[in-house]
């Protein structure tokens, strides 16, 4: 929905792209870049961590390169490096669908199940609520500490609540391993 805003302010008013030009560049490279995310859960899913590293580092390989030529050839501009994060995340996506398509032999159909979408919708309505709950209950308390104390209680406690923020991060290394053990 965001790029399709983007690209409706691009035909309706010109003129805010004339001062931020940059924008709608940076859009296509994530764009690109998110639709090639699904293919790698697809390989992720599978265990097919082999493929999955090479979905993951191709863009960062090409970017190397091409910037790399554009340091050798020409002189490095905003542009460039703009078509270099497009170009690499166009590659990325077709890397990406090749090796799900061929080299996994996954078939890809362009039928989408809307019934299935919103029942998926349906489903993860809970886990929504309790992440946004989550981020305000955790935000609130900060500012209320803001509110009653000095600046440098404020600042330990954020540092606390960062270090508190990373004890689960070991679980997240090995999740993709346990997730698709558990799923079967």
């Amino acid at each position: 929905g965001f790029y399709l805003i983007l690209l409706l302010f691009h035909l309706f008013s010109p003129s805010l792209f004339t001062t931020h030009n940059l924008l709608l560049l940076v859009g296509i490279s994530q764009l690109l870049s998110f639709i090639s995310s699904p293919f790698k859960q697809v390989a992720n899913g599978k265990e097919r961590f082999d493929y999955l590293a090479i979905m993951s580092t191709i863009s960062n390989l090409v970017r190397i390169i091409l910037l790399v030529i554009i340091l050798i050839a020409f002189q490095i501009t905003i542009q460039w490096v703009l078509l270099i994060f497009i170009a690499s995340s166009f590659f990325e996506l077709l890397l990406c669908f090749f090796i799900v398509k061929y080299r996994m032999h996954i078939p890809l159909s362009g039928k989408v199940g809307v019934k299935d979408y919103f029942s998926l919708l349906k489903e993860s309505l809970p886990q929504i609520a309790a992440a946004l709950l989550m981020a305000g209950i955790s935000r609130m308390d900060w500012i209320l500490l803001g509110f009653f104390s000095s600046s440098v209680v404020v600042a330990e406690y954020s540092f606390a609540y960062r270090v508190y923020e990373l004890s689960p991060f070991p679980m997240l290394i090995i999740a993709p391993l346990l997730l698709t053990r558990f799923s079967k």
